[in-house]
């Protein structure tokens, strides 16, 4: 039997070596953060969807009067167009002209599309002063989550996001919309989500934040964002932040 030497009961009680020490107390430190981020930190809540940078009341459509096959596309993505330009011909023999002056910013149609009567062809912004706007779709189940003033952010896809960040904005209205039936409020040939037979979903614009100070004139959740402007009728994907959760919240659900 191993004896002990009565010394060994005044020599004090080692329970951790010093050498241990920082690594204890780095443990310790993860741990603290942790506990903190559960109580103070947050997690977004998030509805996405799809959209166009367009404002929507700057909008309009230049529509087939007659049915009939596109023979030919006179105009483009960006061309500025003026009142009675020629900007679609349709067989048999007519020519479709602009009602109005503006920007083109979407195409729905291509050479040999079927048209019929009222059909979008083209869709134009007007020239305007108004501040920049994103209009997209969003599914109705997600809509019920959204409000004006809830903060939006927007990734575009002529700006990548890892690089530049994400555009900001705010919602500042949503509309109800079916894919059918408002097809003269937005174009959706650009949308996948406005695929389907008169499909029941919500328009939303949202306001963008600006900034004269950069070169896109709005606002990133990254610096300064991308080095030019963003053009009229860019696809995004954004994200709208409907609230903000702790996550110690999901321990107790």
């Amino acid at each position: 039997m191993h004896e002990h030497d009565p010394k060994d009961l005044e020599k004090p009680l080692v329970l951790i070596k010093p050498a241990h020490w920082l690594t204890l107390g780095f443990f310790a430190v993860i741990f603290i953060g942790v506990i903190a981020a559960a109580f103070w930190g947050s997690i977004p809540i998030r509805v996405e969807g799809e959209g166009l940078f367009c404002n929507p009341t700057q909008i309009f459509n230049v529509t087939s009067p007659v049915e009939g096959r596109v023979s030919r596309i006179v105009v483009h993505l960006g061309s500025q167009v003026k009142k009675g330009d020629l900007v679609v011909e349709i067989e048999p023999h007519r020519d479709i002209v602009a009602e109005q002056e503006g920007t083109v910013f979407a195409i729905e149609v291509f050479g040999g599309s079927k048209v019929g009567v009222g059909q979008p062809l083209i869709w134009l912004q007007k020239k305007s002063d108004e501040p920049q706007q994103m209009t997209g779709l969003i599914p109705n189940a997600s809509s019920q989550h959204v409000q004006v003033g809830m903060p939006v952010e927007i990734s575009v896809q002529s700006a990548d996001p890892s690089e530049y960040g994400r555009a900001i904005g705010k919602v500042s209205a949503l509309i109800p919309f079916w894919t059918n039936r408002s097809r003269d409020l937005f174009p959706t040939r650009y949308l996948p989500i406005a695929t389907g037979d008169n499909q029941f979903t919500h328009l939303i614009v949202v306001d963008l934040s600006p900034n004269p100070d950069v070169p896109s004139g709005i606002d990133w959740t990254s610096g300064n964002g991308p080095p030019f402007a963003i053009k009229l009728g860019t696809p995004c994907i954004f994200s709208v932040i409907t609230e903000r959760k702790k996550p110690i919240s999901y321990l107790f659900r």
